[in-house]
């Protein structure tokens, strides 16, 4: 089994080697599990159950900030690992060891991605709005954020790419805006809440 695994992986590596795929060519791979998971957080405020949001307003919560920030990480865990460590994986079988450091770069910008487009869309408790409205609401900037946001995020990781040292420059970087972007969208307010 072990040696069908690694003639298959070589047979990817002499795929990619045919076509002429250059070593940051990878990145678009990363960045397509990136875009998934912000279109995932901003459909999930939209339910056919959406009735039943009222428990948001009815349990004495200090901060809805607790509920979204949870909701976010929820959604990390159970969509971004699922969408993202398979491609993750790919890549570093395919790619080898010495894209650790862009794959860790990838998955936390997946994460700032979602805080952005979470800061556009907390307005809303998840599971409170009614889902035949959802197509309505990705007219507009939102919808375009959706796409280009992740994009520009994996340009700037793809130019970093050509920098000795900026990849884990900017691993620590996105490191402090992760960490600080959660903190403060767990600190949204009741006057935020439509």
């Amino acid at each position: 089994m072990t040696d069908f695994i690694l003639k298959t992986l070589d047979l990817f590596k002499g795929f990619f080697r045919f076509l002429g795929v250059d070593y940051e060519k990878f990145i678009i791979f990363l960045y397509v599990g990136c875009i998934l998971l912000p279109i995932v957080l901003f459909q999930q405020k939209f339910s056919d159950q959406h009735e039943a949001s009222w428990i948001y307003y009815a349990f004495p919560f200090a901060s809805p900030g607790n509920i979204q920030k949870g909701s976010l990480k929820a959604m990390v865990v159970k969509y971004g690992f699922s969408f993202f460590i398979p491609i993750a994986l790919f890549v570093f079988l395919v790619w080898e060891p010495r894209v650790l450091d862009d794959i860790i770069l990838a998955f936390l910008n997946m994460i700032i991605a979602s805080l952005a487009i979470g800061f556009m869309v907390r307005k809303d408790f998840p599971f409170s709005k009614k889902a035949s409205s959802a197509a309505q609401s990705q007219k507009g900037v939102t919808g375009v954020l959706l796409f280009t946001f992740p994009a520009l995020l994996g340009g700037i990781h793809y130019g970093l790419t050509l920098l000795p040292y900026a990849i884990p420059t900017a691993i620590v970087l996105a490191v402090g805006i992760a960490y600080f972007g959660m903190k403060l969208y767990g600190q949204t307010t009741w006057k935020m809440i439509s």
